[in-house]
């Protein structure tokens, strides 16, 4: 398996609605895009840094190949719809920076 978590930071001008917005495409991506195992999304409440946090949104998609990792970043739909938030180049970007890592884990397991 192959964890993908992305650290978003948005820019302060950002409206309740542009993060509306972001975190709607995000959570549609999984239905667009196929090889995502797990997904999720939240918001960053790091308790080690009070005030606001330097990255608001989390963004985490579990993929069963590498394989499915480079599909799903290089999707039309990702491309297209998503990548002109991020973009610094695009008009439409409200994001400040990113940052994603990426880590291969075969026992991946979930204690509920």
């Amino acid at each position: 398996m192959f964890v993908r978590i992305q650290l978003i930071m948005l820019k302060e001008a950002t409206s309740e609605e542009q993060t509306s917005a972001i975190e709607q495409v995000l959570t549609t991506m999984p239905e667009k895009i196929p090889g995502v195992v797990t997904w999720s999304i939240g918001h960053n409440i790091n308790p080690m840094f009070p005030g606001d946090p330097l990255y608001q949104i989390i963004w985490q998609t579990t993929h069963a190949s590498l394989r499915d990792l480079q599909v799903f970043n290089t999707h039309d739909f990702h491309r297209e719809i998503v990548w002109p938030y991020l973009n610094k180049d695009d008009q439409r970007c409200i994001v400040q920076h990113h940052f994603t890592v990426i880590y291969e884990t075969s026992n991946l397991e979930t204690n509920i």
